[in-house]
């Protein structure tokens, strides 16, 4: 039996950096000492900023909610290596004192900052994961506390001029450490403040003198020159106690003699020899750190001060007129916003109603609501246009978060509420705004919770009091959604929220606007029409989406030129435009084929009737209108399988430029009950959302199975057909989408599903004719290259019964044989086709195609 194998270290100290390095960098550091990795030198931690994840929040969970805000969390095996204790304060960056709490769930050489200050430190455009940090003890001054505290806020708001929030900033900041230039953020009712130190004054304390009576007489008082010169020559080298007969180099902890990091040079010098243990994997330029347990230097903590009770906030106030000029000019307000005109009018008229009102008669603004509800899909503007309207009022407006209002503490969320509508109310006229009003007030049923049940009972009695206090505490409340189905529906009463304005997706003319909008202060060379052309092919964009291009053609300009003076180009906006993708769109991971009708050989029957039925209705509108004839609803391709119907789907998602949905059958069904036809509602959201859009059914004879012919006890495919009928023809108007399907199995459809209204167009897509494969081989022959030997007349004449995919396969067939003869062969001849139909045969028989035929003519549906 061998010898037991020694446990490594997991810290380990380099001999020419003086560097601890962990473990798992050792074989970068051994190759470079200046490799980028974490390290601790002279008690310090070099770290990188980790990236939270759900171990990170267990860890956190057991710290309150308050101080969660000032803790650092540091890996444990590190902390002893930096003198650092749990719940001591620790320096980050010399420049921030939080409070050092260890977690194994953090890097060995990583910290986990709280997100305020990841995003101070990092700065608006860095990598907040892999920003270097450094971490070290922190030795608080004796007798330095702050009396007054001068800040700068970042951003200026009526409401961070009151005593109110000077007492909140003066709470939030007591208990700890500030120095002059450091930056910190707290959040005041929603909003999120961000201010600058910029001077202090330390708290002059009160200095004591202790006369002794033996020294009272001026004669006996020593001069303190006299006592320093008196200790300067005092010698204690031969003083020694009989307990220190020790040797002193055994009592004492090893160190080396210096322990400062040796330049670059001396990393070229012979090393020392040190002793490893048997079977370390670790070469001769690493040892086991030594611990120091000297205290470090504390010049750095001198600066800081502690914000004690007695410290004073001042919020110092100086903006010249050109900052002034720019914050109006980059104020949100209605003309800054395009596409959104009747909601405009409607919010502005409504809320200038309610202040005319109020200054007149209190009666008359009883009898109103004061609730405003704006809803509408994901990106649309909502927010935007609720930062606009209390621009335009020019009223004290607070913001409320779900996200900042719940609390795990009994009471604490309700509390929070009636805070914020008493501090509106007080400064009346106000404006409330709550975002994601839904998952404050969700739907009341038997799942919700009781701290659900008490925030919408506290919500509903609030917005009850609003309408009933007098016309001098005017209170507007503008509750904003994109789940406005999620909303119990008390909340939605007339005397709650009277006045519903909903934001849809846009249409081209408000595409264009908001386009006008968002290029107005950008220099560019883009011409109206060509504005309208990106407009029209954004298909299911909103306003964000829209904004995202507007963003990535900037940037593509930049990358393009390096210069940010040059104007932007419609190739720009168009580059931009293909790379981002409608909202509505993000979810659904599929990438269309770039198949062009060129590439498809023949049935221009089948391809007219499809551009009909899917182009025409969007780019000659005006002729249906003109006509009153309502677009085809949807379309079924069926015929034998290889004819080509699942590519002329893909071409019609090409040439169309709509937003495609490809859907197979199997895959909309789920193993729980209801599963199934939530599959296929929400398919049919996702195309609402995205309209104008095209939905494919590839294989939809197992999605749509006659009635009662389905296997099963549960009837699944009788609840999916159901709901498909309903979805396609029912009471809500599918307005902007379009169904095509493909099937070889047109007899196993529910008939249902083939009346007109639902699919109107049934097309049948046959083996190609002679004319077809002559166009399908020619298609071929562009990338296969063809000896002259090869005719495609006899090709044409041999391959009668072929279908597309098999002439396809014929070709790629032959091409493989011409591999196989040669590897540097340059062309196909005829003898490889020869070869190629020995193994590639029609596989459709003069059967199938009858069944066909006699669909056709026995079916009884209206046929193209």
């Amino acid at each position: 039996m061998g010898p037991k194998k020694q446990k490594q270290e997991e810290w380990n100290e380099c001999l020419k950096c003086n560097r601890v390095i962990h473990k798992r960098d050792i074989p970068q550091h051994t190759e470079d000492c200046n490799a980028v990795h974490g390290f601790v030198l002279d008690k310090v931690l070099h770290a990188q900023i980790c990236a939270p994840s759900s171990h990170t929040k267990d860890a956190l969970s057991k710290i309150s909610l308050q101080n969660q805000e000032g803790v650092v969390l540091v890996n444990v095996s590190v902390m002893g290596l930096c003198d650092l204790a749990i719940g001591q304060p620790c320096l980050v960056n010399n420049h921030h004192v939080l409070t050092s709490w260890p977690s194994d769930s953090v890097s060995p050489t990583g910290v986990l900052l709280p997100s305020v200050l990841r995003d101070i430190i990092a700065g608006p455009s860095g990598d907040k994961d892999t920003t270097p940090v450094t971490v070290r003890r922190f030795f608080p001054p004796a007798n330095s506390e702050a009396q007054q505290v001068e800040v700068e806020l970042e951003w200026e708001h009526e409401a961070f001029q009151t005593e109110e929030f000077r007492q909140v900033l003066k709470h939030k900041m007591e208990g700890r450490f500030i120095t002059k230039g450091m930056k910190q953020t707290i959040q005041y009712f929603g909003h999120r403040c961000t201010f600058c130190v910029t001077e202090i004054q330390r708290l002059q304390l009160p200095v004591y003198r202790l006369n002794s009576s033996t020294s009272s007489s001026p004669s006996s008082r020593t001069d303190p020159s006299q006592l320093s010169q008196s200790l300067a020559s005092l010698d204690i080298s031969g003083v020694s106690d009989s307990g220190d007969s020790l040797n002193s180099s055994v009592l004492s902890s090893p160190s080396r003699q210096s322990g400062s990091v040796r330049p670059a040079e001396a990393c070229s010098s012979p090393l020392p020899t040190v002793t490893t243990p048997v079977g370390s994997q670790w070469p001769q330029q690493f040892c086991t750190p030594v611990l120091d347990r000297n205290l470090q230097d504390d010049k750095d903590c001198a600066e800081f001060v502690k914000v004690v009770s007695q410290t004073q906030f001042v919020i110092r106030r100086e903006c010249s007129e050109e900052e002034d000029r720019e914050k109006r000019q980059k104020k949100i307000t209605f003309n800054s916003i395009g596409g959104l005109d009747a909601q405009i009018t409607k919010i502005r008229d409504y809320c200038h109603l309610l202040l005319q009102h109020s200054k007149q008669s209190s009666t008359a603004v009883q009898m109103m609501p004061q609730g405003i509800l704006l809803f509408g899909p994901t990106g649309t503007g909502k927010s935007l246009l609720a930062q606009a309207t209390a621009s335009e009022l020019d009223i004290y407006t607070t913001h409320i978060s779900p996200v900042d209002i719940f609390s795990k503490f009994l009471g604490e969320t309700e509390k929070r509420l009636r805070s914020a509508f008493e501090a509106a109310h007080q400064r009346s006229p106000s404006l409330i705004i709550i975002d994601n009003i839904d998952v404050l007030c969700p739907r009341k049923d038997s799942n919700s919770s009781d701290l659900e049940k008490r925030t919408l009972n506290t919500f509903l009695s609030l917005m009850d009091s609003v309408t009933k206090k007098s016309s001098k505490e005017l209170c507007i409340v503008i509750g904003i959604t994109s789940k406005a189905d999620v909303l119990d529906t008390t909340l939605r009463r007339a005397s709650r929220f009277g006045m519903e304005i909903e934001t849809g997706v846009p249409t081209v003319a408000d595409r264009f606007q908001i386009l006008k909008k968002l290029l107005q202060d950008v220099p560019h060379t883009v011409s109206d029409s060509d504005l309208k052309s990106i407009a029209d092919s954004a298909h299911g964009y909103v306003g964000a989406d829209l904004a995202g291009v507007a963003s990535k053609a900037r940037q593509h300009l930049w990358e393009r030129t390096q210069d940010a003076g040059t104007p932007l180009t419609t190739a720009d906006l168009k580059q931009a435009a293909s790379l981002v993708k409608p909202s509505a769109m993000r979810e659904v991971q599929f990438e269309v084929p770039k198949v062009k009708w060129s590439d498809i050989g023949g049935q221009e029957e089948v391809k007219l009737k499809l551009r009909q039925a899917v182009e025409w209705p969007i780019t000659h509108p005006e002729a249906f209108e003109r006509m009153g004839i309502k677009p085809p609803c949807g379309c079924l391709m069926y015929g034998p399988p290889g004819c080509s119907k699942t590519m002329i789907a893909k071409a019609l998602a090409t040439e169309s430029g709509l937003n495609f949905l490809a859907v197979k059958g199997p895959e909309l069904f789920g193993k729980y009950v209801g599963e199934s036809e939530r599959a296929v509602r929400e398919i049919f959201r996702k195309a609402r959302s995205a309209a104008p859009s095209i939905i494919f059914f590839d294989e939809i004879d197992s999605l749509a199975v006659e009635r009662g012919k389905s296997s099963g006890g549960s009837n699944v495919a009788d609840r999916v057909l159901t709901q498909l009928l309903t979805e396609m023809d029912g009471v809500v108007e599918l307005k902007g989408v379009t169904i095509v399907a493909a099937t070889n199995r047109p007899d196993m459809i529910d008939k249902a599903l083939l009346r007109p209204g639902r699919f109107d167009r049934i097309l049948y897509v046959p083996l190609p004719d002679a004319a077809t494969r002559r166009e399908i081989l020619q298609i071929v022959a562009r990338k296969t290259p063809m000896a002259p030997d090869v005719s495609l007349e006899v090709l044409v004449t041999r391959t009668q019964g072929f279908s597309g995919a098999e002439l396809t396969a014929l070709c790629h067939e032959a091409g493989l044989g011409a591999i196989t003869e040669s590897r540097e062969a340059r062309d196909v001849h005829m003898r490889h086709f020869q070869s190629a139909f020995n193994t590639i045969r029609p596989q459709t028989t003069q059967e199938v195609i009858k069944f066909y035929e006699d669909y056709s003519s026995n079916s009884g549906l209206q046929l193209v």
